[in-house]
C-alpha cells in the first residue's frame, strides 16, 4: 500500500503520503474462467440507482443466500464517450465516478477502484479483458448517508472490503465477496470504541486477508483466512504506527513509524520479524511481490526535511530472502510511487517535470511512468502524455496507471507492455 507523515490534497485527487495502494498481489490465478461476463453482470445495464435507494451495494432480500450474508448486484456502466489516446498498446478502462486517490487495485482479470470526491465515494470492478465495466458497491464519506466503506483488495476472483454504518454502534464488519456471487459473507465484525478507530488497508492473497485495525486493542496489523478461523495479530508495539499490509504467500511487508520510518517483514505462522530498511533515512511507500521488496528511499535527499518535502526519493529494492538494499533508480529527480510483479518495477518519475526534484508536485507537473527489467536493470520511460501519469501498478505484462482524461476526469489506464514494445 505505504503511508507516510504526510498529507497532499489537491481535489478531487487525493493522496496520502508515499502509497501505491493495495495493488500488489502476483499470482492471481484461478479466477473461474467458465463464468461469462453475462453471469457476472447480474443486472440490465439501464438500471437507474439512486443513493437514497441503496444498502452500499446490497439489494432486495434474497431467502436463498447463507445466514449472515448479503445480497450483491453488479450494474454496467455504459458510456459514449471515447477515451483518450494513450498510445501504442494502451487503452482507457475506467469510465464510471473520477477515480479516487490512488484507491484501486489491480488482479488477473479484474481492476477494483473507488470512484468519487470526499464526500461520497463508489467502487467500480473492470474486467480489462473484455472492457466491462459495473459499479459494485455504493458507499459515502459523511453522516446521513448510509455506509463508509474501505477500498476492496482482489485477488484469485475474490473481493474483500469493509463497511461502516454512521449511525448505531459504529460496527466495521470485514466482507468476502466472490466476483459472480448474488452475495458477499461476512468475515469478522469490529465495534468501535470511539468515532476516530478504524478497520482499513486491506490486502488479499490467496485464502488470507490482512489489514490495520484500531478498532481492537492493541492498534496494529491483523490477519486471518478467508474460510474462516481465528484472527492473528501480526504486529507487537502498541500503537497505529504502521503502514498498510502487504501480503504474499505467508510473509507480510509493511512500514513501521516506531523509531525511523522503516520497511518491515513479519511471517504469519511463526512471527518472525525482520527489519529490511534499518537506516535513519525514511524508507515508505513500499511493493512487495513474494521476490522483491521494493520502496521510495530519502537517503539522497538534501531537503531539510528529508523524506517529508519529497526534494529527492528514489527507488531502492531488495530482492529476497537475503538480498542486499540496492538502487534500482537514483536519477537526480524525484522517484516515487514504485510497484513490482513478476521481475518488472514501474514508478512515478519527475525527470521531465520543469521542477524535477519536487515530488509535491506531482497533480500538475509533467510526470512519467518509467519501468526497469529487473533481470537486465534496463530501464524505459513507459508513458509520455501531457500532465501527470501517476500510481503504477503491474501485473504480468501489463501496466496499470492513473492520468487524466478527455474530459479532465483521472481515470485508469492500461499497457500491454509487449504490444507497446516496451519490454
Amino acid at each position: 500500500m505505504r503511508w507516510v507523515n504526510i498529507a497532499v490534497l489537491t481535489a478531487p485527487f487525493l493522496v496520502v503520503g508515499c502509497t501505491s495502494c493495495s495493488g500488489n498481489r502476483p499470482g492471481d490465478a484461478g479466477v473461474d474462467a467458465d463464468r461469462s461476463d453475462s453471469d457476472i453482470l447480474q443486472h440490465d445495464a439501464d438500471v437507474e440507482v439512486h443513493d437514497a435507494d441503496v444498502d452500499d451495494g446490497s439489494q432486495p432480500d434474497d431467502a436463498d443466500i447463507p445466514d449472515g450474508a448479503m445480497p450483491v448486484n453488479l450494474v454496467e456502466i455504459h458510456s459514449d464517450r471515447p477515451g483518450l489516446d494513450c498510445g501504442r498498446g494502451c487503452r482507457q478502462l475506467s469510465f464510471g465516478d473520477e477515480v479516487f486517490g490512488n484507491r484501486y487495485d489491480v488482479g488477473s482479470q479484474y481492476v477494483i477502484y473507488e470512484g468519487g470526491d470526499l464526500r461520497r465515494d463508489n467502487f467500480f470492478l473492470i474486467n480489462y479483458e473484455s472492457g466491462k465495466e459495473s459499479q459494485f458497491a455504493w458507499c459515502s464519506h459523511s453522516q446521513g448517508d448510509p455506509y463508509n466503506c474501505a477500498l476492496p483488495a482482489v485477488h484469485n476472483g475474490y473481493l474483500v472490503y469493509d463497511t461502516r454504518p454512521w449511525e448505531s454502534d459504529f460496527d466495521w464488519t470485514l466482507w468476502l465477496y466472490r466476483i459472480g456471487d448474488r452475495y458477499r459473507t461476512p468475515l469478522v465484525t469490529r465495534t468501535m470504541t470511539e468515532r476516530a478507530r478504524a478497520l482499513r488497508d486491506i490486502d488479499l492473497y490467496d485464502r488470507t486477508v490482512v489489514w490495520w485495525d484500531s478498532t481492537i486493542y492493541p492498534a496494529g496489523l491483523y490477519a486471518m483466512g478467508i474460510d474462516g478461523g481465528d484472527v492473528i495479530g501480526l504486529t507487537r508495539n502498541e500503537c497505529g504506527c504502521y503502514g498498510p499490509p502487504l501480503i504474499w504467500g505467508r510473509q507480510v511487508v509493511y512500514e513501521s513509524w516506531a523509531h525511523y520510518t522503516d520497511v518491515w517483514m513479519v511471517n504469519i505462522d511463526t512471527h518472525e520479524e525482520r527489519n529490511l530498511t534499518d537506516d535513519e533515512p525514511l524508507q515508505f511507500s513500499a511493493a512487495f511481490d513474494g521476490q522483491w521488496v521494493v520502496w521510495c528511499d530519502s537517503r539522497n535527499d538534501t531537503s531539510p526535511n528529508p523524506g517529508y518535502l519529497l526534494y529527492n526519493p528514489d527507488i531502492y529494492g531488495m530482492e529476497l530472502p537475503n538480498g542486499e538494499i540496492e538502487p534500482l533508480c537514483d536519477n537526480p529527480a524525484a522517484q516515487m510511487h514504485p510497484d513490482v510483479h513478476d521481475g518488472l518495477v514501474a514508478w512515478r518519475d519527475f525527470r521531465n517535470a520543469e521542477n524535477p526534484n519536487d515530488g509535491n508536485q506531482w497533480a500538475t507537473a509533467n510526470v512519467d511512468i518509467y519501468l526497469m527489467d529487473l533481470a537486465t536493470r534496463r530501464e524505459v520511460q513507459a508513458t509520455d502524455l501531457p500532465g501527470p501519469e501517476v500510481e503504477p501498478r503491474i501485473w504480468g505484462h501489463r501496466l496499470f496507471y492513473v492520468a487524466k482524461d478527455l474530459i479532465g476526469q483521472w481515470a485508469i489506464f492500461m499497457v500491454d507492455l509487449d504490444e507497446a514494445g516496451l519490454l
